[in-house]
């Protein structure tokens, strides 16, 4: 068993609540240097999770109760794709008749991590043990990327559906509605926001060439032509490279 000095970072938290947040960021973590996961401290009761990749930022908080923090050590925690995974899949199986909560706790070393059962419920608690990554690898401020200035478009405007189908999964993983969609249009670059409670999301595509209803076909039939004449103006961006999403 590994183990843990007094100058450990120590928090308490919901076990359901720290598997949908890892769930939903592995969703949105990259590749090579981008294939992590980060946790930080935000304020009192809020540990906010985070992953990019190259052409999408995920943020999300969750409340958990810091018992000790060490700083200076611990601003950031990056851990791989495998061992966010490995932290996600911890269980714990509560009695159906109990209404107490899947609490754990999550010790935070140099080297290790130590995932914890505290509910108390069971003669010997499960852990689990992974490891962090000794420096900080993710580039660029999350947190500032997501806080970028957008406006609200004039016109209606079309998203990738595998884009759609990217944020629709996170947010499901999350267990958690999406509220708002914005876009923003910069540099020959299209970036999407979206965000719901305690969560946000943006993606964007750089576009090759740009059309409109406009480029429909000579030879489409009158109804078509109609129906094409009803639909609000639509720009349709086709992907040439992804645009990297860190500030």
């Amino acid at each position: 068993m590994t183990t843990h000095s007094a100058s450990d970072s120590l928090l308490t938290c919901r076990m359901d609540s720290l598997s949908r947040a890892l769930r939903a960021a592995l969703k949105i973590a990259g590749k090579k240097e981008l294939a992590y996961v980060r946790l930080s401290r935000l304020g009192e009761e809020r540990l906010a999770i985070s992953a990019v990749s190259q052409k999408a930022t995920f943020y999300t908080t969750m409340h958990a109760h810091f018992i000790h923090w060490e700083e200076d050590r611990d601003h950031v925690i990056d851990i791989t794709k495998p061992v966010a995974a490995s932290l996600a899949s911890f269980e714990i199986k509560m009695p159906s008749d109990l209404a107490t909560e899947p609490l754990v706790s999550l010790r935070i070393g140099e080297e290790a991590l130590r995932l914890r059962d505290e509910t108390g419920l069971f003669p010997i608690a499960r852990g689990r043990n992974e490891y962090r990554e000794p420096d900080p690898v993710l580039p660029g401020n999350h947190r500032e990327a997501l806080e970028r200035t957008c406006a609200w478009p004039d016109t209606a405007f079309s998203i990738p559906s595998d884009e759609l189908v990217t944020a629709a999964s996170v947010a499901k993983a999350l267990d958690r509605p999406m509220q708002v969609m914005r876009r923003l249009q910069r540099d020959h670059a299209v970036r999407w926001y979206l965000a719901g409670p305690a969560w946000q999301l943006s993606m964007s595509t750089t576009p090759e060439a740009v059309s409109t209803t406009d480029d429909s076909p000579t030879g489409a039939s009158q109804p078509d032509a109609q129906l094409s004449q009803d639909k609000p103006e639509t720009t349709i961006v086709k992907i040439k490279a992804p645009e990297f999403a860190p500030a």
